[in-house]
């Protein structure tokens, strides 16, 4: 209150510097106004300056007025202590004498009205420009836009104001370890405000459109990149009856990927950790993870009243390729299908789904000092369901082999396989999902496999039953578990654990509007109906729109093209910071309507608001006469996006200029076409985009066997009666026909494989042909067949080489038996794999070299052919002991046309009998890689059998690096890398309202 005290105190002195820079006035004082808060102060200005004695005399509505503050004999200011409303009328009159009985009156009447409400019926237009800057911690927001509307008074006293356009909106929000920003094109901006007898009911505005999102969200360990498009956006704010709410939807899909950063640091264990391993050293190299998927749709929106969210939806569904590279490692993980859903209402979250279905692979091939290991595993199965609260899949399947020199098998399978009543630790029942769960590690032989035993690693089966709570709002859902294991450290039993299951916590969802806090409400407050020079009034309705204003100097100027209109200026300060500035128009009937504004506010040093309103039309009351009138000129008439004869909706534009912007009613006719005197709008509503910018509009639907050019009418009519008539021509469109559903038999295929299409299509005319386009990927066109069963459009096409791996969809060309033709892309897309690199004729010059016979050989020519549709990125092999570097060498390219590669390998005398394997590999543009091994056999009569010149010692410390360093566990370890993506308080189709 101390401040508002204050800055009104400001506004006064303020008051007083901007009258003493006035013109200067006669002898004859006067009364002005000083309102604020509820309070009606007066002064009285320029009174005689000799000895007077004073009285006064004032009523509100014709009652007596109580009056504090009077002074009989320097009366300066003084108060009426009744609140004012809307509708008063304020009569002061003062009398003053002097010791010559000289005598001097002072009056004032004041019709009390709402800031920019004249009191009489009127329908007016207005223009409006309008941006928003906000800065700080918690992101950016900007917001802009131009927009037309009108405001319309009718006899009972009831004021609709509403006004529409477009813009732009940018939002940057960071949130913990993401950062997300939207870059939307409005093209639907929608204000609103109605009032009755001065007090407002109802105000609020909308903001809708599309475009772009872009950012780091919170999935994987080092977060990933999201490129999308938002399809459609709403966001809406709004005040009924002193209740405020917020409600946004957004609809959106795009593609996620990471950036490949390192996941895994190079890490080097101390002197004395090495020691305390007994001299096993354990490491890890650089290694990087990429993940690439469509989101295919992200829906997500909420609803909050007072501050308070009382609603919130989250739908997440798409599908991701995760790949994990570390050295020689490879990990690919297809998830097909990813679900996450969840519905929130007043913090208890009543709905929600988690799906995930995928399938994968894990390639390593690993050599350390000569020993060569390659695993190969693949996830068979992944599926993970929970809907409507309950778990309702938990499938795991994966399984694989080590080869080279050690051999062996590992995998789990797990699955649910009943659904029964358990009771936990505590003896309260639940419903439970009775899950088995079989693991086994099995080394079974190859050249160092014997060594395994030293160091604790032996073959192990484990089967486990479990029992967990269906119930998903649950944490340690385990209460009951039963194992057996057998192997180098058997066990056996069974236990029910203690504190299971835990209830997971409903928590508030902080109510965090997405697009802060900033008010485009206008300023609103009483004022008298004709204000005077010197006044000053605190429009204070409003909190963050308070400002107290001081009416200036009294000028004509042109408003809404007519000259001579009387305004008087305002200027004043906003209690948050800025200043707004403007014009009333003072004499007439629309005597307190604002002429023009400009308003900047500040908000602090992060929150800026610009806006400006132009008074452009006065259709009601009438100020020009009928002489003075011009009759209306009928323009251009435009179809936008076309006028077609199917039925579907399309509109009718047509230009109307008017000098004095007063046309009253435009209507379209045609009997051709049986468009009877169809009335336009110029109001942004019913196919209108803007609101009074002289183009009038119309939304019409015409479902008629005809095509061509037809004859209509345009009609306009001002509001004094003057009509004008306009011949136009309208062009009515064949539709094309319309794409009704795309199947294919399979969901995946291999490129040169075949795949059935099934295509419905409709049209008025009939469908005459359908094709599938393959041209843009180095394919033909493909005509489909009908089939006399159903209509629909059968095709067998077979996938071309030009079709990039991922999701394909493929182009659809309709034609109907008028000619008219569409090109559709298909609306569901296919997985076309990407085939790895197809590995041919790998051989060597000699397979076997004998050192018992007396021509050595000294050199091996290595030749492989290789192909693949996407280009070949790297073409390597890795000689091992063979050569002097013992990792991943390129190889030669010897025919890039036929795809043929090769290397010449030295062979060295010095090198002990055994066999030598050779390992090629081929990686594709698309990561996608093959190798093949081939074997050379060196005879040596005087070595013993050693493997490839390998102690027991050397072998030893592999087996434990390949071990410590979980290279072969890994493969078990793969399978969590799923990212679940769970919702923030800043991210559905569904439409809250």
């Amino acid at each position: 209150m101390r401040r508002t005290t204050l800055f009104v105190l400001g506004c006064l002195v303020f008051a007083s510097f901007v009258t003493g820079q006035s013109e200067e006035t006669d002898e004859q004082a006067s009364i002005i106004t000083h309102w604020f808060d509820g309070w009606h102060v007066y002064e009285i200005i320029d009174l005689p300056s000799n000895d007077w004695n004073w009285s006064i005399a004032a009523t509100i509505n014709g009652a007596p007025a109580n009056i504090t503050g009077w002074n009989e004999t320097a009366p300066t200011l003084f108060n009426l202590s009744e609140p004012l409303i809307f509708g008063d009328v304020v009569d002061i009159i003062i009398d003053g004498n002097d010791e010559t009985d000289q005598t001097m009156q002072i009056t004032r009447s004041l019709d009390v009205v709402a800031w920019n409400e004249p009191g009489v019926p009127h329908e007016v237009a207005f223009t409006s420009e309008i941006w928003v800057e906000q800065y700080g911690d918690n992101g950016r927001f900007d917001l802009s836009f131009n927009a037309s509307g009108w405001q319309i008074r009718d006899a009972n006293g009831e004021l609709l104001r509403e006004e529409g356009g477009s813009g732009r909106m940018i939002v940057s929000e960071p949130s913990g370890d993401q950062s997300l920003m939207f870059e939307l094109e409005l093209d639907d901006v929608w204000r609103n405000l109605t009032s009755s007898a001065g007090i407002v009911t109802f105000e609020g505005y909308e903001f809708s459109g599309s475009g772009n999102m872009l950012g780091d969200i919170g999935a994987f360990d080092d977060g990933a990149r999201l490129n999308g498009t938002v399809h459609d956006a709403r966001w809406v704010r709004y005040w009924d009856e002193g209740s405020v709410t917020e409600q946004f939807n957004i609809s959106a899909s795009g593609e996620i990927s990471t950036d490949g950063e390192k996941v895994n640091e190079a890490s080097a264990e101390s002197d004395e950790d090495q020691e305390t391993n007994d001299g096993r050293q354990r490491g890890g190299e650089d290694g990087s993870m990429s993940a690439t998927g469509e989101i295919a749709r992200l829906s997500f929106g909420y609803v909050d009243q007072d501050g308070v969210r009382e609603a919130q939806r989250l739908i997440v569904e798409g599908d991701l390729v995760i790949r994990i590279i570390d050295d020689d490692l490879r990990v690919t993980q297809y998830i097909d299908d990813f679900e996450f859903s969840e519905v929130i209402e007043n913090t208890v979250i009543i709905d929600s789904s988690y799906v995930i279905d995928g399938y994968g692979f894990i390639d390593a091939n690993i050599e350390e000092d000569g020993i060569i290991v390659i695993i190969n595993a693949t996830i068979h199965d992944l599926l993970q369901i929970e809907r409507g609260g309950l778990t309702l899949a938990d499938t795991l399947h994966y399984s694989g082999t080590y080869s080279g020199d050690v051999e062996g098998t590992f995998g789990q399978v797990r699955s649910i396989e009943d659904t029964l009543q358990d009771t936990n630790a505590s003896g309260v029942a639940f419903e439970v999902n009775r899950i088995r769960d079989q693991r086994w590690n099995n080394i079974t032989g190859g050249s160092i496999g014997q060594f395994a035993p030293i160091f604790g690693i032996e073959a192990y089966q484990n089967e486990t039953i479990t029992h967990d709570v269906r119930e998903t709002g649950w944490n340690n859902r385990t209460i009951f578990i039963e194992w057996v294991q057998t192997g180098a450290d058997p066990s056996e039993g069974s236990e029910k654990p203690e504190r299971s299951p835990i209830p997971i916590e409903n928590v508030d969802i902080e109510s965090n509007s997405a697009f802060g806090e900033f008010d485009l409400r206008q300023a609103r407050g009483l004022v008298p109906r004709v204000p005077q020079l010197g006044d000053t009034i605190c429009l204070s309705e409003i909190d963050t729109r308070h400002m107290c204003i001081t009416f200036g100097i009294i000028d004509t100027e042109t408003v809404a093209g007519i000259p001579g209109i009387e305004v008087i200026h305002w200027t004043g300060p906003y209690m948050t910071g800025g200043n707004a500035e403007g014009a009333t128009i003072r004499n007439g009937p629309l005597t307190g309507l604002i002429a023009h504004e400009t308003h900047i506010q500040s908000l602090g040093l992060t929150e800026t608001i610009f806006e400006q309103h132009t008074l452009i039309a006065v259709l009601n009351p009438s100020i020009v006469s009928s002489e003075q009138n011009t009759a209306p000129v009928i323009g251009d008439l435009s179809l936008r996006d076309g006028l077609f004869n199917d039925g579907r909706l399309g509109n009718i534009d047509v230009d109307v200029f008017d000098a004095e912007r007063n046309v009253e009613y435009v209507e379209i006719h045609s009997e051709d076409l049986d468009i009877i005197h169809l009335a336009m709008n110029d109001r942004g509503i019913d196919g209108d985009r803007l609101s009074v910018d002289g183009t009038w509009s119309v939304s019409v639907q015409l479902d008629v066997d005809q095509r061509g050019i037809f004859s209509g009418v345009i009609t306009a009519v001002d509001v004094f009666g003057v009509t004008t008539t306009s011949l136009v021509d309208i062009i009515l469109t064949e539709a094309a026909p319309t794409l009704d559903s795309v199947t294919f038999n399979l969901t995946e295929i291999d490129r040169g494989e075949e795949v059935t299409i099934t295509i419905i299509a409709t049209d008025e005319a009939g469908v005459a042909s359908v094709e599938v386009d393959f041209t843009e990927v180095r394919g033909n066109l493909i005509s489909a067949t009908k089939r006399i069963s159903d209509g629909a459009w059968v095709a067998m096409v077979t996938i071309p080489e030009g079709v990039i791996p991922g999701h394909f969809s493929p182009l659809i060309r309709l034609i109907d038996s008028h000619g008219a033709m569409s090109v559709v892309r298909s609306p569901v897309s296919l997985v076309v794999n990407n085939d790895a690199p197809r590995i041919t004729d790998l051989s060597l010059s000699q397979y076997v070299i004998d050192r018992s016979e007396p021509s050595q050989v000294e050199l091996v020519i290595l030749r492989v052919t290789v192909t693949d549709p996407d280009g070949i990125l790297l073409a390597q092999v890795m000689l091992a002991d063979l050569g002097n570097d013992s990792g991943w060498q390129p190889l030669d390219v010897l025919d890039t046309k036929n795809g043929t590669y090769g290397a010449n390998i030295p062979v060295r005398d010095g090198l002990p009998g055994g066999e030598y394997p050779i390992v090629v590999r081929f990686v594709d543009v698309n990561s996608a890689q093959s190798t093949s091994t081939i074997t050379l056999m060196i005879v040596n009569p005087d070595d013993q059998s050693v493997v490839a010149g390998v102690s027991q010692e050397t072998a030893s410390s592999i087996v434990w690096a390949l071990i410590g360093t979980g290279i072969i566990a890994l493969a078990a370890a793969a399978i969590i890398i799923v990212p679940r993506i769970t919702p923030t308080d800043d991210e559905e189709d569904t439409t809250f309202e």
